[in-house]
């Protein structure tokens, strides 16, 4: 597969998906969750290396909100 191979190439996360039968979809938002939050999370351990010697274990979850949070509505802008 000529996708797999490019992305493997330029070190870029590939998840085959379809909308259309919702097939991946989940696992490719939780994939690209996961990897982002290892990123973040491995730059804010390295700045704090110093001070500290916290390692990360195990799997950490994301909760997001269910609602969007409603802005105050009294100003023009």
């Amino acid at each position: 597969m000529v996708n797999v191979n490019f992305a493997v190439a330029n070190k870029l996360l590939f998840i085959e998906t379809s909308a259309l039968d919702a097939t991946n979809i989940d696992a490719a938002f939780e994939e690209l969750l996961e990897n982002i939050y290892n990123i973040v999370a491995s730059k804010s351990l390295s700045s704090t290396a110093d001070k500290s010697n916290v390692k990360p274990s195990g799997r950490t979850s994301l909760i997001l909100p269910s609602e969007p949070q409603k802005k105050d509505s009294t100003g023009c802008c």
